[in-house]
Order: C-alpha cells, then sequence, then structure tokens
C-alpha cells in the first residue's frame, strides 16, 4: 500500500513539475531573446504559472487525481 502510494504521489508530483519547469525554460529564452535583463525571469514566470494554473481549473484537476487515487 505505501509503495502504491508513494509511487502515485511520484507521478503527481512530476505531472505538476515538468510543465512549470518548461515555463520557467520558455519565458528565460524569450527574456534572453529580447534582452530584457531587469526583470527576474522567476517574477514573470510565476505570473505566468499561476494564470495558467488557475485557467485550466488546476485545484479541481489535482483533487480529481488524488481522489481517483485513493478510492477504488
Amino acid at each position: 500500500f505505501l509503495l502504491g502510494q508513494l509511487r502515485d504521489a511520484f507521478r503527481i508530483g512530476l505531472l505538476i513539475l515538468v510543465p512549470f519547469v518548461l515555463i520557467d525554460l520558455l519565458i528565460g529564452n524569450l527574456f534572453a531573446l529580447l534582452g530584457v535583463t531587469q526583470v527576474p525571469v522567476q517574477l514573470a514566470s510565476l505570473a505566468v504559472k499561476l494564470l495558467l494554473f488557475v485557467s485550466l481549473d488546476g485545484w479541481v484537476l489535482l483533487s480529481k487525481k488524488l481522489l481517483r487515487g485513493v478510492v477504488p
């Protein structure tokens, strides 16, 4: 049971982490391309990540995944 829960938690973590890392890379490359050096990349990418999470109903998707792992 414990290993199954850890495996599910790892999958959920990767599903959340990978798109956010890709957003960081894209925003960083865009800022480098535009020559924007005064604005921190983390500040701009955080706004984009929050906007994307809210617009895609991230809390609903995350809670459905968690409940699907608990309820058979």
